[in-house]
């Protein structure tokens, strides 16, 4: 749903729109891909209704407003923060390059996005290596019930097993907000997730238990699959 739907307006009934669509099956909302700022009066209508008829919200994320996709938000993701404040009722899933890259704290806020370069190509440089200092992610995660967590995208692979001892901790600690998910965009498209998820549960950096919630389980009762 496009918040800009029926009038333009920060005052439009997107309940309509969205309460239609959840009586006939739909299960969440997204991913918005709108390129402005997450605190946007269109985006927070669509958040408020959102929350109003009980569907979560995927969006991806944006470090510029203008030639690119996803919701823009600040170094630290405050406008995010604000926004689980103001819809506390409202499951947030948090996604993409934006989100994932502050799994630990940014050595240059460039790091946080994957940008267009003058041919049309993706480029940029997303975290590595160990993670020295937790970053706003986990802080959030903590703070807030209400932000769940989608481990699709190569980000989030990336975010989690970028340090394989800090990894598996983060896991097992969100293991009932976080969810498999593969952002599948072309049929041959590689999913790393599946084997590194794999291979942390036979090497037991991560229990059966919280395998199985990660995989399916989470999935099947937020959905009521």
């Amino acid at each position: 749903i496009d918040p800009r739907a029926l009038t333009n307006s920060p005052e439009a009934p997107l309940d309509k729109v969205l309460s239609y669509y959840r009586d006939r099956g739909c299960k969440g909302i997204g991913e918005v891909m709108l390129n402005v700022p997450v605190m946007d009066p269109l985006v927070q209508n669509l958040f408020r209704h959102a929350e109003k008829v009980g569907l979560p919200v995927i969006f991806d994320g944006s470090d510029q407003v203008g030639g690119d996709f996803g919701l823009y938000d600040d170094p630290g993701l405050p406008q995010l923060e604000h926004t689980l404040q103001r819809f506390p009722k409202l499951i947030i899933f948090g996604h993409g390059p934006v989100f994932w890259s502050e799994i630990g704290k940014l050595e240059t806020p460039g790091e946080r996005a994957i940008i267009f370069d003058l041919n049309g190509h993706q480029v940029g440089r997303l975290p590595s290596g160990p993670i020295k200092e937790e970053g706003v992610v986990p802080k959030l995660f903590r703070r807030y019930s209400n932000l769940y967590g989608d481990l699709s995208d190569y980000t989030a692979y990336n975010a989690i097993s970028r340090d394989p001892e800090y990894g598996p901790k983060f896991l097992d600690e969100f293991q009932d907000r976080l969810f498999f998910g593969t952002d599948m965009c072309f049929p041959d498209m590689p999913i790393p997730l599946i084997d590194l998820l794999i291979n942390w549960r036979d090497t037991k950096k991560m229990s059966e238990k919280v395998f199985n919630k990660i995989a399916r389980e989470n999935a099947i009762k937020l959905l009521g699959l």
